[in-house]
């Protein structure tokens, strides 16, 4: 997959991201693997409380997040823990 990494504060991120949402809402679904069952999808990019913020010393660990349309159906994959 193709990267293209850069800098930018939340109130830039925000400023694009509410441009973007303008021409129809989209759905923000935090990606990675989670204990605690499915994670709560945003409606607002401004809403990820990490914007604009890295969350882990490199940018491959660091909080990602799938955006879509809201009709997009995610379906997330359960990974069974493995045997000790």
């Amino acid at each position: 997959m193709r990267q293209i990494l850069f800098f930018a504060l939340k109130d830039d991120l925000a400023l694009i991201l509410d441009a973007v949402e303008k021409n129809g809402a989209l759905q923000y679904v935090p990606m990675g693997q989670f204990t605690d069952g499915t994670p709560e999808v945003l409606a607002r990019g401004r809403d990820i409380e990490s914007l604009g913020v890295a969350t882990a010393n490199s940018s491959t660990a660091s909080e990602s997040f799938l955006v879509a349309e809201p009709k997009m159906p995610i379906r997330p994959r359960v990974i069974s823990p493995a045997p000790v």
